[in-house]
């Protein structure tokens, strides 16, 4: 049992460094693109990186909204750690309609709403993508607002 154990953790050890060298030149390549794509937008890497921490705060926040995932009673939920590396807070102000607050406040306006468009599908799965795409197509566009408050 020893010799398994041992084999399969040399067996582990060669794939992981395969592996290891494959992200590695993966990230290296990354790299490289992210300066020529840069250099060609005339954009500082260090605003790209502002502009992506953006991107994950607002990312994570749709979802949070969409799948309403904001917990009653005024208690807050973590969006996420992103904007110069500061932790993000949701919650609903009022249980009656639906306004919310993010802490710390990021945003310009005291006062604004957000809308999504949305589409209910009532079958739960479907057995090829022609099947729900013409189920997709059938659906009703409907939307959702939000209304953020400081």
């Amino acid at each position: 049992m020893g010799c398994i154990i041992n084999n399969t953790s040399y067996t582990l050890s060669i794939k992981t460094t395969l592996k290891k060298k494959t992200l590695r030149s993966y990230l290296n390549n990354l790299k490289k693109k992210e300066k020529q794509f840069c250099q060609l937008h005339n954009v500082q890497v260090s605003e790209l990186k502002k502009i992506y921490q953006v991107m994950l705060f607002a990312d994570r926040c749709s979802l949070i909204l969409c799948q309403d995932s904001i917990p009653k009673a005024g208690r807050f939920l973590e969006i996420n750690k992103s904007i110069q590396n500061e932790k993000y807070w949701i919650k609903e102000l009022n249980n009656s309609s639906p306004l919310f607050t993010i802490e710390p406040w990021i945003f310009q306006k005291q006062r604004f709403q957000v809308q999504a468009e949305y589409k209910l599908l009532t079958q739960p799965s479907f057995s090829t993508n022609n099947e729900f795409e013409k189920e997709y197509f059938k659906a009703d566009v409907k939307m959702k607002e939000w209304s953020f408050k400081h």
